[in-house]
């Protein structure tokens, strides 16, 4: 995803002089990242905990892959990005049709479901983490994961509709809208109240 900003900059700098107008980069510069912080920060605490419903887990999650690069006066790009490049993420956020492209998926039941709330970790929730620690077995027709006892833990199926989930673009853009004009004027401010006369 790619947010473009416009501005009447050219406009706005026929009122300030030579040495003002070399700190306009900087201070876009400086805009570009504080917004690639914002966007970062919503992610960790609204965005993910909102779309999940481990918030807490979401959180961590969020803090530990996205990362930011900064942008320079003479590159005026900033990103945050998945680290990992997790397509998982993208299909949360646009939702679609989830194939695998061998074997079958895994959809957990309301049993699996219901200990992933707390503090379980997924790892060692997962079909074959299960079946290899004796504690489920994958049914003969080979469309189930069961417990011991028989009770469903997984639908094992072709294919999944993933619903979409997750509103880290609509945010981000918000964001931006919103917060773009405060973040370049304070950057603005700084800029020239340390430019050289």
């Amino acid at each position: 995803m790619h947010i473009k900003i416009k501005s009447n900059i050219k406009k706005f700098t026929k009122r300030l002089n030579k040495i003002q107008r070399k700190q306009i980069p900087f201070a876009t510069a400086g805009m570009l990242n504080d917004l690639a912080n914002d966007v970062r920060t919503d992610a960790i605490k609204k965005s993910f905990p909102e779309a999940f419903e481990d918030n807490n887990r979401a959180s961590r999650f969020a803090r530990a892959i996205f990362r930011r690069k900064f942008a320079k006066k003479t590159n005026l790009v900033a990103e945050v990005f998945d680290s990992k490049g997790l397509e998982y993420l993208v299909r949360q956020q646009e939702g679609g049709l989830k194939q695998p492209k061998s074997g079958r998926i895994a959809v957990p039941s309301t049993e699996i479901k219901s200990k992933l709330k707390g503090r379980a970790s997924y790892n060692r929730l997962h079909p074959r983490a299960l079946v290899n620690a004796g504690k489920g077995f994958i049914s003969k027709n080979k469309k189930t994961v069961r417990d011991k006892k028989g009770k469903l833990l997984y639908n094992l199926v072709r294919s999944a509709n993933v619903p979409k989930h997750l509103k880290f673009y609509e945010s981000a853009t918000r964001i931006v809208k919103r917060l773009s004009g405060k973040r370049f004027q304070a950057r603005l401010n700084k800029a020239l109240s340390t430019a050289k006369l």
